[in-house]
């Protein structure tokens, strides 16, 4: 029985860390709760528009290597994140897991209580593969369908293909990504320990 418990524990605790903010379809991310908007709204009681929008800034000013090239500010009002990540999307080619340089953008806007967060816009996801020798080989450019377009010399690898399919770990990587990333800035403490 105390072993049936640890189960049960494990699997909440499993399943609540990450809440799902966003769900990929072929047009994009769009708010996982189905609603047709092009945002979610979070709720953050008893914070003042100022601190959720300090909350934010900080947690991008931690996290990334030049807070001050990805971010733009519409002070206490409104931020953009540019980033871009390498390697936090991957999807199957052949018989490996090749990992893309995800170039997106994520606009935060802040009332007194609530986080406003956009739906992510994905603006590229490139990868390069390497022979045995170590050099170069093939370019990639991974797309939602596949009528968005292709930068010249890449192989498109198609997320949601004709016959209703998605390529194995596309999807499933993307929604991960984003949906971790969202609930780390929404859930960042920037309170420091008093040393």
């Amino acid at each position: 029985m105390k072993k049936f418990f640890s189960i049960i524990t494990f699997l909440f605790w499993a399943l609540s860390i990450h809440a799902q903010y966003f769900s990929l379809t072929e047009s994009g991310l769009k708010p996982a709760n189905g609603e047709n908007k092009n945002f979610i709204v979070i709720e953050k009681e008893g914070k003042t528009q100022k601190d959720l929008f300090n909350q934010v800034k900080n947690f991008i000013t931690s996290s990334y290597v030049s807070p001050k090239d990805v971010m733009s500010i519409n002070e206490t009002e409104m931020i953009t994140l540019n980033g871009i990540s390498d390697g936090d999307v991957q999807c199957k080619k052949g018989f490996i897991m090749l990992p893309f340089r995800t170039n997106y953008t994520i606009v935060f806007m802040f009332k007194d209580g609530k986080i406003r967060i956009n739906n992510p816009s994905i603006n590229s996801m490139l990868a390069e593969s390497e022979t045995l020798g170590g050099q170069t080989g093939s370019f990639y450019q991974l797309t939602l369908s596949e009528n968005d377009p292709v930068l010249s010399r890449r192989e498109q690898i198609v997320v949601f293909k004709k016959n209703g399919k998605t390529t194995k770990g596309a999807k499933e990587s993307i929604e991960t990504f984003f949906n971790s990333l969202i609930d780390r800035v929404i859930n960042f403490n920037s309170e420091t320990e008093d040393w």
